[in-house]
């Protein structure tokens, strides 16, 4: 699915109507132990962000061929919520049943909070949001 990169004005608390970059996203699911020391493991959720980057993942010019960045959902103890999984999967359409390994555990939380906690592996570089279903793409861009 295509995604657009637009910057996010603080001071107007809006988005911009500067396109940035644009790119393709996907969901997928790697299969984690619980911890080192556990024989469990559980089906992590990542987002993988597919566009044109510097070599320090800055956004460039889009004649560089797009790249992909992986983004780790942080559900054990970051600020993610499982109940984000079921508005991804509502909104954008996204069958975690399909991307979760049939060995991976699953757990359901009652509290609805869509905030969302991603990190890039093997880095201390993390991106918290949250999951608004209101469009925020700046009308004309789609055109």
């Amino acid at each position: 699915m295509e995604c657009y990169f637009f910057p996010y004005a603080d001071s107007k608390h809006k988005v911009s109507d500067h396109l940035i970059a644009k790119g393709i996203y996907s969901f997928s699911s790697k299969t984690e132990h619980v911890t080192e020391a556990s024989s469990s493991t559980d089906a992590i959720p990542y987002l993988t962000l597919n566009y044109s980057a510097d070599t320090k993942g800055n956004f460039t010019d889009a004649t560089i061929p797009p790249t992909p960045h992986n983004f780790k959902f942080e559900m054990e103890n970051g600020i993610t919520s499982y109940a984000i999984l079921g508005l991804i999967q509502r909104y954008l359409d996204v069958d975690w049943k399909e991307l979760v390994p049939k060995d991976a555990s699953t757990r359901n939380d009652i509290i609805i909070k869509p905030l969302l906690t991603m990190t890039v592996d093997d880095t201390d570089y993390s991106i918290i949001g949250t999951f608004n279903t209101i469009p925020a793409i700046p009308e004309g861009v789609l055109e």
